[in-house]
């Protein structure tokens, strides 16, 4: 390697911790209630006690960006989710047809099948209640076919291999 394809590294491995450290201080600013100088340099602050420990504990994270797309249609199901869940609930019948499920998955690591059990725990009327390298047992209030396919299918794109 030579000194120009070194400096480059230098100057992208900076540019990809600023790309980072900007991204964490605009989620704190989302998460902060008031905006002020205070807050402001708390946040500066924190981020880069962040970013300096994960750089210097060499933490790496095994999601990509395909998690900005993940979590709004995670919100999504579990919004529709929650409105099944209520209809069922509130049916003069309660057609509740309470199932145990073997689901198995096509995450190959611990992240994405972390990410997976959490999921379908945090969609509303189902429970993961075994989580192992086979698969998942999940308890739901009704069964359910489509959604592990498609949840599994898009944490795939999120967990990086």
């Amino acid at each position: 390697m030579d000194r120009d394809e070194e400096h480059m590294g230098y100057f992208s491995f900076r540019g990809t911790w600023m790309i980072k450290s900007i991204v964490l201080f605009l989620i704190w600013l989302l998460c902060v209630q008031d905006v002020s100088i205070h807050s402001l340099v708390i946040g500066v602050i924190i981020v880069l006690l962040v970013r300096f420990c994960a750089y210097y504990t060499n933490i790496n994270s095994p999601f990509n960006l395909g998690i900005i797309t993940y979590i709004p249609w995670l919100l999504k199901e579990i919004w529709v989710s929650a409105l099944s869940v209520t209809k069922v609930i509130w049916s003069p019948k309660m057609p509740i047809n309470a199932v145990f499920e073997r689901i198995i998955t096509i995450q190959q690591t611990d992240a994405g099948r972390v990410l997976y059990a959490n999921s379908i725990t945090l969609t509303p009327g189902t429970y993961t209640v075994n989580l192992g390298q086979e698969g998942l047992l999940v308890h739901s209030l009704v069964k359910q076919d489509i959604w592990p396919v498609e949840m599994d299918n898009r944490i795939s794109k999120v967990v990086k291999c």
